[in-house]
Formats: structure tokens, sequence, C-alpha cells
């Protein structure tokens, strides 16, 4: 049900950023949102259920709007991963696979995520990603095969021997 009800949300947002910037290449096209744990976990871990969250998904978009349109770049695609904390700490990375973004931009959009109030949460971390077109889109960091797009450095704590968790063992290596 929360995957539902985050989804459609998320799609009545892209909808809403089509029509309004349909004139123009948008800068920044939020594509989907991909939720790195099962709804169950997700249900114990949000206080304000699916609506805290869509509301901070849709924070989250609006401020990669802002910040990707204060500059052109290239056609590119990726994925901004976000992770928040109980006590309201949060922290973003960046999928781009073969994309680039111009100078500056992973940075300041960086900075200017993790600056949003961070979306209460309990018990343990909440990840999810945004995939994105920018700039009309560059090639594609997920696959049907490999939907959820993981940041470098979650793939270095995982490189140790036996398997962590996707995202909590992952987010206690690097993000303790």
């Amino acid at each position: 049900m929360l995957l539902r009800t985050l989804a459609a949300c998320a799609i009545a947002l892209l909808l809403a950023r089509q029509s309004a910037h349909a004139q123009t290449l948008s800068d920044f096209e939020m594509k989907g949102v991909v939720l790195y744990q099962a709804d169950q976990i997700l249900e114990s871990r949000l206080g304000e259920g699916a609506t805290g969250l869509a509301e901070y998904v849709k924070k989250v978009v609006s401020t990669a709007s802002v910040e990707f349109g204060k500059q052109r770049g290239r056609g590119a695609s990726g994925a901004i991963v976000v992770a928040v904390k109980p006590g309201g700490a949060s922290r973003m990375w960046l999928v781009l696979g073969d994309n680039e973004l111009p100078q500056g931009l992973p940075q300041r959009l960086k900075s200017s995520i993790e600056g949003i109030a961070a979306l209460p949460v309990y018990i343990g971390p909440v990840a999810f990603a945004i995939t994105f077109d920018a700039w009309g889109g560059g090639k594609a960091v997920t696959t049907a095969e490999d939907p959820a797009p993981i940041p470098d450095e979650w793939r270095a704590a995982n490189s140790g021997p036996g398997p962590v968790v996707v995202p909590d063992g992952v987010l206690d290596v690097i993000w303790p």
C-alpha cells in the first residue's frame, strides 16, 4: 500500500512538472522513485507514513530542479540517493554512471538537499532514490535487471567478505 501511494504521488508530481515546463527542454525531470526497503520496514520507521515520505521526496525534487536550473549541461541521466537517520540527519549520493554534470553542480546539489529538514524516521534509516533526466537525458543508470541505483560508496562498503544488507548494513559501515 505504501509503495502504491508513493508511486501515485510521484507520478502526479512528474506530470505536474512536465506540464509546467512543456514549452522548454526540462533542466530536471524526475523519472521515478526507488525505495530500498520493504513496505513493512518502511511502515515501522515512518512516523508520518507514506504522506510524509511523499512530501519529503517532493522537497528533494523541487530543490534538485532549482539547482539544475542554475546552469545548462549536456544531456544526463542519474539518480539522487537519499538516506535519513533517526535524529534528523540526512545524506545524499549521486549515481551518474557514464553521465557527467557541470562542474560544481554535484556539490551544490548535495549541500542543498542535505540542508532540507529531514523526514522524521524511527528505529532505523530510510533510503530512496530519485531517478532523473536532465537537459533531455543521457545514458540510463538503471536497467530492468538492476532497477536500484547503488552509489559507488555503497558498493565499496559491500566489497568485504560476506554480503552487507542494503541500505541498513551499508549505512552502518559508511555513515555510523
